[in-house]
């Protein structure tokens, strides 16, 4: 099915229209220009001047945590309510760790089946976390690299958290090198989270051993603000994707990791520099999660997630653009949420 979208304010783009066929842009043009590629059959919107800007994309989430402290509702209703909540946010895809809650098999199949039912209006790519090696093997014996599954829901990287809550680190080296190498086996990325400089400098001497020139399955942390210069040099040097809480560093380098999904949009309106938040919250953070080859930029073959907004926030008035609100977020060409 193809769709057209026309009198739009397209970010980073001269046309004011686009057009979406199997999910995917497939051109930008002038209104007229879309206008004619459109058959009786196909869908057309008027944008009504809104300003287009891709879906939010969350480097780093618990949508199945978050989902459940909807208490009056099943696991499965929680989590599509609370995809449409993300939805509402302007968020459109989201790298979330969620195998800690209900163990991998339940979190697995909660997500695959609401996808399977069209009722997971976010794309997903779980950060899929581990302690144990038996337990990680036998996830990879079922067959669930990263990729795996479809244009909602896959698995991603492994996912490391490096230390306990008192600081303490959790592995030994000997089994936090044991994971990373397994998972290269498989060519699955690793993605560790470390909060305490004693467990950065651990995975980061570990990385050193086994991350490949250029970084190809794309290896990365998650940090603190407490990471030093001379750490923060060598995930530079080694080619990881890295992201720290929005505001620890203003290195370019580095991907803000928003802590409230909730409130993305509103951090990007208040950023000095919203072209730089803009990129790091969309293909940015679409790189981090595994899918920048397909999300996080309105072109041409990527796929058409995007949000449209009642303001232009890059021109407008400042006391203007804080009350922005967004008309509608939109997922393969569909609107999963209007207003």
């Amino acid at each position: 099915m193809a769709s057209g979208f026309i009198n739009g304010t397209i970010y980073g783009r001269q046309e004011t229209g686009f057009y979406v066929e199997d999910q995917r842009f497939v051109r930008f043009g002038s209104d007229a220009e879309i206008r004619k590629l459109l058959t009786e059959a196909d869908d057309l919107t008027d944008l009504d001047g809104g300003f287009v800007l891709p879906g939010l994309i969350s480097v780093h989430t618990h949508m199945l945590a978050d989902s459940r402290q909807n208490t009056a509702l099943p696991a499965e209703e929680a989590l599509a309510a609370y995809g449409i909540a993300l939805n509402k946010a302007g968020i459109t895809a989201a790298g979330s760790e969620d195998f800690a809650v209900s163990g991998w098999q339940d979190g697995l199949d909660l997500f695959m089946r609401l996808a399977y039912q069209n009722r997971l209006h976010v794309r997903v790519s779980e950060q899929c976390r581990f302690r144990d090696e038996n337990d990680y093997a036998a996830f990879l014996d079922e067959g669930y690299g990263a990729g795996i599954g479809d244009e909602i829901f896959s698995a991603g990287p492994l996912y490391l958290a490096m230390n306990e809550a008192d600081g303490t680190l959790r592995y030994t080296d000997e089994e936090a090198e044991t994971m990373v190498r397994l998972a290269g086996r498989f060519n699955t990325p690793v993605l560790a989270e470390a909060t305490e400089p004693a467990a950065l400098d651990q995975i980061l001497s570990i990385f050193r051993e086994t991350v490949l020139p250029g970084n190809p399955l794309q290896d990365g942390v998650i940090c603190t603000e407490t990471v030093h210069p001379d750490q923060l040099d060598e995930i530079k040097r080694l080619g990881l994707i890295c992201a720290m809480p929005a505001g620890s560093t203003d290195d370019p380098y580095v991907l803000p990791y928003l802590k409230d999904d909730m409130t993305m949009l509103a951090r990007l309106i208040e950023a000095a520099d919203k072209e730089k938040m803009i990129a790091a919250l969309t293909a940015g953070a679409a790189r981090f999660i595994g899918l920048g080859n397909d999300i996080g930029r309105l072109q041409e073959g990527y796929l058409a997630d995007f949000i449209v907004l009642d303001k232009d926030i890059m021109t407008g008035p400042a006391e203007e653009t804080a009350s922005v609100r967004i008309r509608m977020t939109v997922l393969g060409g569909e609107a999963v949420f209007e207003q």
